[in-house]
């Protein structure tokens, strides 16, 4: 008997997307699909994003990470309410300056290195 090769749809390949209900960031719609979605638009499927939230000496900085394209940004304000609805309007924003993130790319770089 030979072995079949089954097809399998692209639905099969993505998980859900996360919870995103959320009382006290409910406001944030934009971030929390950053947050939370695994599917682009186009139904590819995607990694969620990754937020970091650290106290700096002049407010807060929180550093959005998009692990699909391997880029970070942060984000400061003075007040953590404040930098919250800065990362909002900057995930929501197409003129975002996004920079490469190289400890996210050479991790890619081992792991596709690995299943070759």
């Amino acid at each position: 008997m030979a072995l079949v090769k089954r097809q399998v749809g692209a639905d099969a390949l993505t998980m859900p997307d996360l919870p995103g209900n959320s009382k006290l960031l409910g406001k944030l719609t934009t971030l929390i699909e950053f947050l939370t979605k695994r599917t682009w638009p186009d139904g590819a499927a995607r990694a969620p994003g990754r937020l970091w939230l650290d106290p700096s000496p002049l407010g807060f900085t929180i550093t959005l990470i998009d692990v699909d394209q391997c880029l970070r940004i942060k984000v400061y304000a003075g007040t953590i309410d404040d930098v919250f609805a800065a990362a909002e309007l900057v995930v929501g924003s197409e003129s975002s300056q996004w920079e490469v993130d190289a400890y996210s790319a050479e991790q890619r770089a081992a792991k596709l290195k690995k299943k070759k």
